[in-house]
């Protein structure tokens, strides 16, 4: 844009067209062309601040930038050599991702063993403990038979009648 439309275009919408109007020809062109700005969209800047401040052909203004336009992906010519390489990348990938898939399978194989054992030996170790307490209960000496209650009777001492006596 030449700087008299850009002047134009200011003063027109609205916008602190006395800021574009009393910058240099050089400010108002390097901040009138930032990369990226949507269409409609200029920038310049500010006299007083020195501040770039951003302006729409809508009349809007803002001290932030508009969001950026997406520009399209340039697409990078590649050569067959290339093209080679990547695919010789990719096969090597490819085969240590297998190589990895049956260390994994593996591995797994093994923890499904491992859990195997695991129970296996948790029921020999509950049949182990209760055999140990069915023998030490087996080896403990029975309690002391009780007296049957009809066939003892206590009498008193005779000690202390036989000492009256005398």
């Amino acid at each position: 844009m030449e700087l008299a439309a850009q002047k134009k275009q200011a003063l027109s919408s609205g916008t602190n067209g006395a800021a574009v109007a009393s910058a240099t020809p050089s400010a108002v062109q390097a901040a009138a062309t930032p990369a990226a700005l949507p269409p409609g969209w200029a920038s310049s800047i500010d006299p007083s601040s020195g501040r770039t401040y951003y302006y729409s052909s809508s009349g809007e203004t803002s001290w932030d930038p508009p969001a950026a336009v997406e520009q399209p992906a340039v697409q990078k010519q590649v050569s067959p050599e290339e093209v080679d390489q990547l695919k010789k990348k990719v096969d090597l990938f490819t085969m240590q991702i297998k190589d990895l898939n049956v260390q994994l399978d593996k591995a797994r194989n093994d923890i499904a063993t491992l859990e195997e054992d695991i129970k296996a030996k948790e029921v020999i170790i509950s049949k182990l403990e209760s055999a140990a307490a069915d023998a030490k209960a087996a080896a403990a000496p029975a309690p002391p038979a009780e007296p049957a209650a009809s066939a003892v009777v206590s009498e008193p001492p005779k000690q202390e009648e036989e000492k009256e006596k005398y």
